[in-house]
């Protein structure tokens, strides 16, 4: 029951209830969007129980609108949740950079 408590909190946080009972799909078979694909990715993460999560490049393919979204989505839970969420993005826009706590800038 405890479980189930955190998945439903967990979709709620990424914005997922409204599709909580469709497919997921693929090549073949329409299901959620990709903005919506990627949250449910983020929401497995989110229930197994990690105090951690590592996301490398989540944004790969995603518009900058659905990018904010997702991030904001991850910062939210984070919140919630009290987890730590460590994200590696190539060339986010501003508005996405200014939702990260601390940021760590790698150059060569």
């Amino acid at each position: 029951a405890l479980k189930e408590l955190e998945v439903d909190v967990a979709m709620a946080l990424l914005g997922l209830s409204g599709c909580a009972d469709t497919v997921i799909g693929n090549e073949n078979l329409k299901g959620v969007s990709g903005g919506e694909r990627r949250r449910v990715t983020l929401g497995e993460m989110l229930v197994t129980g990690s105090q951690v999560m590592c996301c490398d490049e989540i944004s790969t393919g995603l518009d900058s609108a659905a990018t904010f979204d997702i991030i904001a989505y991850l910062r939210s839970a984070a919140h919630a949740l009290q987890k730590s969420v460590i994200v590696a993005l190539l060339q986010p826009p501003p508005e996405v950079i200014d939702l990260f706590d601390d940021i760590i800038v790698l150059a060569e």
